[in-house]
C-alpha cells in the first residue's frame, strides 16, 4: 500500500501542523519494512522528530534507528526545537531529547543504546533536568544511577 501511494506521488515528508511525518508513523509504529520503503522512496530522516518517535516504537528499536542514523536522523536533539509550527502547541512541556525519554520510560535497553551511540546523559531538557533527573522523578531509580555511572566515565 504504501509502495502504490508513493509510486502515485504521495509526498513521503509532508507534515501537518507539527512535525510528524508518514515516516515518524512508520518509526512510532515499529514498521521497519514501511520505514525501509519510504526511506528508499525520499523520506527524509531529518524530519519528523524520528528518534524521539523511535523510543516510543513496538519491535526491535536498534535495528531500526542504526537504519534512521545512516540517514541522517538527529540523535541528540530536544524535542521539537527546530521546528516552530510544533513549539507553538508543545512549548510548556518538558522537551528533552530522546535520552530523556527512553529515561522517563524506564527503558535500560534504549538508554545503553543511546549512550553507546554518543548521546549526552549530560544534556539538559528545557527545564534544566539531566536525562538521570527525569529517570529518577519518574521512578526509575536503576536508570539514573546508570546514567550516573555513564557520566563520570565519559567525563574521564
Amino acid at each position: 500500500m504504501v509502495e502504490c501511494l508513493l509510486e502515485k506521488g504521495a509526498d513521503p515528508n509532508v507534515t501537518h501542523s507539527i512535525d510528524y511525518t508518514p515516516l515518524s508513523a512508520a518509526v512510532h509504529g515499529g514498521n521497519l519494512s514501511v520505514v525501509e520503503t519510504i526511506l528508499r522512496n525520499g523520506g527524509d530522516a531529518r524530519q519528523g522528530q524520528l528518534m524521539h518517535n523511535a523510543v516510543l516504537a513496538h519491535g526491535e528499536f536498534p535495528v531500526k534507528l542504526a537504519e534512521l542514523l545512516h540517514h541522517g536522523a538527529p540523535l541528540d536533539d530536544i524535542h521539537y526545537a527546530d521546528h516552530w509550527p510544533s513549539l507553538r502547541f508543545y512549548q510548556d512541556l518538558p522537551r528533552g531529547t530522546p535520552l530523556h525519554k527512553a529515561a522517563a520510560l524506564g527503558n535500560v535497553p534504549a538508554v545503553k543504546w543511546w549512550l553507546a551511540k554518543g548521546a549526552d546523559p549530560k544534556k539538559c531538557d528545557v527545564r534544566g533536568r539531566y536525562p538521570s533527573e527525569v529517570a529518577r522523578m519518574r521512578g526509575h531509580g536503576d536508570v539514573g544511577s546508570l546514567l550516573d555511572r555513564y557520566s563520570v566515565v565519559s567525563r574521564l
